[in-house]
């Protein structure tokens, strides 16, 4: 269980985590998307920055990562991971893209009304 809860690329997914939450939810007045999203950037790069200090810890930080890519009995685990961030990339673009019911909505005062 130590083993588990001491690894350091669990408490960064936890930090980041935390973070967003933060960020996006708790702070009042709420933050713009566009502020989020650069300060989880900002973010990020400091829990990566704070986990590469040693090199020990750099290295188990890697580890599961090394692991998944480069060990030939995870290969069923690896093609999930690579589905599942995939599909997460689409549904993340198609977020970004697809258009809001303001699109639809005819102005009274517009030309085409």
């Amino acid at each position: 269980m130590r083993r588990v809860f001491g690894h350091p690329l669990l408490w960064s997914i936890l930090t980041i985590g935390v973070l967003y939450v933060v960020f996006a939810h708790l702070l009042d007045p709420p933050l713009p998307r566009s502020l989020v999203i650069q300060y989880m950037v900002i973010c990020v790069v400091g829990v990566l920055l704070v986990v590469s200090f040693e090199d020990r810890t750099a290295r188990r930080f890697a580890a599961p990562v090394v692991a998944l890519l480069g060990d030939p009995k995870l290969a069923l685990a690896r093609a999930v991971a690579v589905i599942c961030i995939s599909l997460g990339a689409a549904a993340l673009s198609y977020s970004f893209v697809k258009p809001g019911i303001t699109a639809f909505t005819r102005m009274p005062n517009s030309p085409m009304s």
